[in-house]
């Protein structure tokens, strides 16, 4: 019997036949079997049917369907996969899949206002049929995403600039934006603001970027807690998701006349003081120009300034110079408004003594490698310092550096911290430059090397004799460091801080290798860079700083 349907129930029925012709007035009782049979299973034909959705909400919906049809299910349907992704581009890599023995399901986390495509199939126990139609599922809720990076950037006595980035992805485009904003136990204040007054054009902090936009919130009550949301409004009037709660305080009122503010030292050397201030915020948009002046400090008479100057109201530095050594000067820097002095301040600083004139805002310069080398000659390379006052960072003029000597940066009236490092050169004209170091830290020492051995050795071993400084112990035991074969790259760790080590690279069948000269860095020569004050407040500082290199630091300590 061919052509019949899968998993379907016949009902055969057998009987033997007589070819021989009998008369019709006998009545013979043939012999018949019944019996029904079923076909065997195979994989569904169609998919499941009538596919609804229901329950949407913003984040969640239930999704329902009956089994195939029946001339197509071809067996008893044993589970069903479903499987459902994102149409709209900020959900498109969301794709889930699943199996369930029920008709029914509930599909949770989803994006509120976003769009999927759901589809299921059936199984019997030798497969599965093919998916259903896709069915398009729409979430409840705003398209409009939810402001990002919600930061206070300049907080005064009486005001506080917030800075945010638009959502991302965009869904819909953003007609203005709606803020709450309260003191930390009072009722929420609501202000609606269009794109257009959301400039940080005057805005100066490492927060803001090119997308950024600000908005500053006045008249509000000094050393006081306040309390910001922020949510975007597409054209038509949706509101989206808030942003989660940011919290800032405002600074301590300062009375007229106080003298607050200050004036401090940048630089002291032999023959110059160099100094900065800032004048208090009440008083800093009215400051027409500022007064400086310096006169050798006396107990008693009076002495005329030895300079005295009238500069623009943006500088807040002054370089006073042809000064003796090792002499105490007064500086005296007043602020004035309309024809009158408003604010005013003095301090006594002392030029250096000759031999003295290490400048201690000029760090030493950093990463320094070296690039090529010969029998004759070292090629190497470092970044600059990193000087936190952008105002000296032009008064850097040259760097000092030499074989047998350290490194500095240097200007025209001191020198800053140095660096150091050791390099070797190759033993004999024309020799292969085969040893490298590629890192280093106060207590590690990471090496890379050209392999110059045929590839059957079955791996390498590094011994790092310490050679300097004097505290090394007369008989110094190597740190042994074993590197798989095929490795072009180790890192040598347990080492101590700048020390000379003679690291030898020697394949484990061999008896001979290469051998290096390297160091380690001094302690607290490997720190944080681009160090950065964000914002600050009567009681507080907020810091930011980039990742040492490498990730290798487990944690950082900030005092």
């Amino acid at each position: 019997m061919q052509k019949l349907l899968p998993y379907s129930l016949y009902e055969v029925t057998i009987a033997p036949r007589n070819s021989l012709s009998v008369p019709s007035s006998f009545e013979i009782n043939t012999p018949k079997v019944v019996k029904e049979i079923r076909t065997g299973e195979k994989v569904p034909d169609g998919p499941p049917v009538h596919v609804s959705a229901h329950e949407i909400s913003e984040t969640s919906a239930s999704v329902s369907w009956e089994s195939p049809q029946c001339d197509v299910r071809n067996g008893e349907i044993t589970q069903y996969e479903y499987k459902f992704v994102g149409s709209d581009p900020w959900v498109e890599h969301d794709l889930r899949q699943a199996t369930t023995a029920r008709t029914r399901t509930l599909l949770h986390d989803l994006a509120p206002g976003s769009r999927y495509q759901f589809q299921v199939r059936a199984f019997t126990s030798l497969g599965h049929g093919p998916w259903s139609p896709p069915l398009e599922i729409r979430t409840s809720g705003s398209e409009t995403g939810m402001p990002r990076e919600v930061h206070p950037v300049s907080i005064g006595a009486r005001q506080i600039t917030f800075s945010w980035l638009p959502p991302y992805p965009v869904k819909s485009p953003i007609g203005h934006y709606r803020l709450k904003y309260s003191k930390a136990n009072e009722n929420m204040r609501e202000v609606s603001v269009d794109i257009d007054d959301l400039s940080c054009a005057n805005m100066k902090s490492s927060l803001i970027s090119a997308e950024s936009l600000c908005y500053t919130l006045k008249n509000l009550d000094p050393q006081s807690t306040y309390r910001l949301e922020v949510a975007a409004v597409s054209p038509d009037g949706r509101t989206g998701r808030w942003a989660p709660t940011v919290y800032a305080s405002t600074k301590e009122s300062r009375a007229e006349g106080s003298p607050l503010g200050f004036l401090k030292l940048l630089q002291a050397d032999e023959d110059s003081l160099r100094v900065h201030w800032a004048v208090p915020e009440d008083v800093q948009e009215e400051v027409s120009h500022y007064s400086v002046e310096i006169a050798p400090e006396t107990f008693g008479g009076m002495v005329a300034p030895l300079e005295r100057k009238n500069i623009s109201h943006d500088q807040t530095t002054h370089h006073f110079k042809k000064l003796e050594p090792d002499t105490n000067y007064n500086v005296t820097v007043r602020g004035a408004s309309s024809g009158r002095w408003i604010w005013s301040m003095s301090k006594v600083f002392r030029t250096k003594g000759k031999g003295e004139s290490i400048l201690y805002w000029l760090p030493a310069p950093s990463n320094l490698e070296l690039i090529e080398r010969s029998d004759k000659m070292l090629h190497v390379a470092w970044d600059p310092s990193e000087i936190l006052l952008s105002s000296l960072a032009d008064d850097v003029t040259n760097y000092r550096v030499g074989p047998y000597s350290k490194m500095s940066s240097v200007t025209d009236s001191g020198y800053g911290e140095m660096l150091w490092n050791v390099f070797s050169t190759l033993p004999y004209p024309g020799a292969p430059d085969i040893l490298r170091l590629k890192h280093r830290t106060p207590t590690t020492l990471n090496i890379t090397w050209t392999p110059v051995w045929e590839t059957s050795i079955l791996g390498y071993q590094i011994h790092s004799y310490p050679l300097w400084p004097a505290h090394v112990p007369t008989h110094p035991i190597p740190v042994i460091t074993d590197v798989e074969p095929g490795k072009i790259e180790a890192t040598i760790t347990g080492l101590q801080p700048a020390t000379i080590y003679n690291v030898t690279l020697v394949p484990k069948d061999r008896t001979q290798g290469i051998y290096g000269l390297f160091a380690t860095l001094p302690l607290g020569s490997f720190v944080p860079r681009d160090l950065k004050v964000c914002d600050e407040s009567a009681h507080a500082i907020s810091l930011s700083f980039a990742p040492i290199d490498y990730a290798s630091a487990s944690h950082y300590q900030v005092w």
